[in-house]
């Protein structure tokens, strides 16, 4: 699946045949406090869809792609910028007992941009370099600090892992 993120988007999902599946509407930015994140869209591809493209003219976006646990950011010309492994939700129960879902499918939008906000009931633990996404879902695109439960989280990089956000290891999370 793929997560594309772009302000104000207008753009054509396309699957791998070709065919046009989703024709996106211009999305206006909600929050008045613009930097280059916000409004940005995200798509995210379902799994088993490998070869689809999103062309989003004009505009810069993200891809996440579920099935092979990859970021990658585009610029205006379409021209791949960035690219990082990921780790996307795992449903069921983690170790802790604390329910962990899927990533959502779907197009998203950036919201929100922090440099860190608070995750556990542990002050320590905090998602680190915070991208909010589409209000209501309470996910993200982050990174972690290396306390306790979450020490090797980047060696997970790469499978599906986290509770739902998408995980970035700490110095990609910090350069795009």
């Amino acid at each position: 699946m793929v997560l594309l993120l772009t302000a104000g988007l207008s753009g054509i999902f396309f699957s791998a045949q070709g065919r046009a599946e989703v024709s996106l509407e211009t999305i206006p930015l909600v929050s008045p406090y613009v930097t280059d994140r916000f409004g940005t869209i995200v798509f995210f591809l379902a799994e088993g869809r490998d070869g689809a493209k999103v062309i989003t003219p004009g505009k810069k976006h993200l891809e996440i792609d579920k099935s092979n646990q990859r970021l990658q950011a585009f610029d205006e010309r379409g021209r791949r910028v960035f690219e990082a492994p990921v780790s996307t939700g795992k449903p069921g129960i983690d170790e802790k007992g604390r329910e962990s879902a899927e990533t959502l499918s779907g197009i998203h939008r950036i919201i929100e941009v922090k440099s860190s906000k608070r995750w556990s009931k542990d002050p320590r633990v905090k998602m680190l370099n915070w991208i909010g996404l589409t209000p209501g879902i309470e996910k993200g695109m982050h990174s972690l600090n290396p306390i306790g439960e979450f020490a090797g989280y980047e060696k997970r990089l790469g499978q599906k892992a986290s509770h739902g956000c998408i995980r970035l290891s700490r110095e990609r999370s910090r350069r795009w």
